[in-house]
């Protein structure tokens, strides 16, 4: 009779790193057979239990017939050798401070973009990262900064000392097109920003794929 996989014992693995810790996890399966599990984990962690933040930023522009444009990043991921891009995202990692506290924080310091104009629009439950090899969880926050001017200067970034970020508008309609171009170019695209891609060329496509 199947049953509950269950873990019996966690076993930490001596690291001495400062962001992600590795652990043997013991645990027992279906068929209760006992196995081990090799599992990285952050040390980071917030009280509410959310490691980090991406968020997935749309422009709406202003007296325009301009497309809105979504908001990416583009940096260099050293466990990857290749510049990445991706949603702006990062640790939730002030005391006190909520996912949207924390999308909007970073929306600030990767982008520029901040104010009034901005509207949180979404607020994702907590999804695993890569649950194969890590326990790291996220949430995603949905954002529309309104009434961009178009012909304004992009806003100034506020990036930490080392950081070194390039933003990306591309219309939001465009945007699996652009993922394809980007991975012609030698980046990688970081597999959620792919994912929304896929699904939205999907559903623009659907009438003709299905």
């Amino acid at each position: 009779m199947s049953q509950k996989p269950v873990i019996e014992k966690v076993e930490n693995i001596n690291t001495n790193t400062k962001f992600i810790g590795l652990q043997t996890l013991h645990w027992r399966d279906q068929e209760g057979k006992q196995r081990k599990w090799e599992n990285a984990y952050r040390t980071t962690r917030s009280e509410g239990g959310v490691d980090a933040v991406s968020i997935a930023a749309v422009l709406k522009y202003k007296n325009s017939t301009k497309p809105s444009d979504v908001i990416l990043v583009e940096q260099y991921r050293p466990p990857v050798d290749s510049n990445v891009i991706e949603f702006p995202a990062g640790l939730i990692d002030k005391e006190g401070e909520s996912a949207v506290q924390a999308a909007i924080r970073e929306l600030r310091e990767e982008t520029g973009y901040q104010g009034d104009s901005i509207r949180v629009i979404d607020e994702s439950p907590v999804v695993a990262n890569d649950p194969g090899m890590s326990n790291a969880n996220m949430k995603s926050v949905t954002i529309v900064v309104d009434d961009i001017d178009e012909n304004a200067p992009p806003p100034l970034q506020e990036l930490d000392d080392g950081e070194h970020i390039v933003r990306h508008l591309v219309p939001l309609k465009d945007l699996h097109k652009k993922i394809l171009e980007f991975s012609a170019e030698g980046k990688i695209v970081d597999a959620r920003l792919s994912h929304l891609g896929i699904g939205l060329d999907l559903a623009q496509n659907a009438s003709t794929l299905f």
